[in-house]
């Protein structure tokens, strides 16, 4: 929100592999225009590295937004990367009354 980038840390197993996953909640306030991305593990070597891309697609596309941050991640692994990766945008939009 207004250029600034805020991280929020998941961890533990993934989910799906167990009946009995438990799930850890986490309540966040967005606002209009706000994005959130949801990352596999395997995104988590950009880090720092991402910053730049979520700066300049503020008002990207979804899918246009992803694909930036996919290609961010090949052009700092130099063989792209060693595990599977996931990524989602989500773009919030507030409803009309």
């Amino acid at each position: 929100r207004n250029g600034k980038i805020a991280t929020l840390q998941g961890g533990g197993m993934p989910l799906g592999l167990s009946e009995n996953d438990r799930v850890r909640h986490l309540n966040v306030k967005l606002a209009d225009g706000d994005y959130l991305i949801l990352a596999s593990d395997g995104l988590s070597v950009l880090n720092e590295n991402l910053k730049p891309v979520l700066a300049g697609s503020q008002h990207e596309n979804v899918r246009i937004f992803a694909q930036k941050i996919l290609q961010q991640l090949s052009e700092i692994t130099e063989s792209g990367a060693g595990d599977d990766i996931t990524v989602m945008v989500c773009k919030f939009q507030k409803t009309p009354e």
